[in-house]
């Protein structure tokens, strides 16, 4: 099953980088990582992709991800419209998200946001 989620992940990612989805576009969530020498805080990533993981495996339907690069050391924004959810599921997912990445300075949680290539 944790195969066939990272699949599912994978390819939303693609269909929605492959249609062109506009940047000006306004999204639910957009969760940015940034950097101040090293990369990324990957112990953080991979703690959002796992919360992704486990709400698609609650729902049964994958949550649209894009992925905008946007650093020199591979810094980058994952935007989220979070169709998929209820308003009330968006709330609490949103919630946790913002839990996990909480007190971290290189991950910043914005709501309602462009999905822009920067920390902006």
């Amino acid at each position: 099953m944790k195969r066939f989620l990272g699949s599912g992940i994978f390819l939303v990612l693609y269909v929605v980088t492959a249609c062109g989805v506009s940047e000006e576009l306004v999204y639910r969530i957009v969760v940015r990582f940034g950097s101040v020498c090293c990369g990324i805080d990957h112990e953080v990533y991979d703690k959002v992709m796992q919360h992704i993981a486990d709400r698609e495996q609650q729902t049964g339907n994958p949550i649209a991800v894009k992925k905008v690069y946007w650093g020199k050391e591979g810094e980058f924004n994952l935007c989220m419209p979070l169709d998929e959810l209820p308003e009330a599921g968006r709330t609490e997912f949103i919630h946790k998200l913002k839990s996990v990445t909480k007190n971290v300075p290189t991950v910043k949680v914005d709501e309602n946001s462009r999905c822009t290539d920067s920390w902006e």
